[in-house]
């Protein structure tokens, strides 16, 4: 959860530059906690959801937030590195960036049976 939690932190911090239209500022200390935050918490969630296959077979929920956490990743690497060349792309990005943590979130608190 911490690990979710420092993710979150971590994209309001670079996502909020962005959407008010200022270049972003991210040393690379930045840039190298995030792909360790990022990578940390897909092995994680892919532990996890290991775990909870074996024990009650497929939960879609759990795979689900694996699949929007790789999509929010993914969308906001994208969206950061092409800033510069068009900010209403980038913008875009981190929107479907923001709807997949959304999504992740809801899946976490709810955890619906999804058939």
């Amino acid at each position: 959860m911490l690990l979710a939690i420092i993710v979150l932190l971590i994209f309001i911090f670079q996502a909020l530059p962005m959407f008010m239209g200022k270049a972003p500022k991210v040393s690379n200390a930045i840039k190298i906690l995030n792909h360790v935050f990022y990578t940390a918490v897909v092995l994680t969630g892919l532990v996890l959801f290991w775990q909870i296959y074996q024990v009650a077979g497929t939960q879609h929920w759990a795979l689900a937030k694996l699949i929007l956490l790789i999509v929010a990743a993914s969308a906001t690497i994208k969206a950061q590195r092409h800033y510069t060349n068009a900010s209403s792309q980038a913008k875009a990005g981190l929107m479907i960036a923001s709807v997949a943590y959304v999504g992740i979130i809801v899946l976490a608190i709810t955890k619906p049976t999804l058939f």
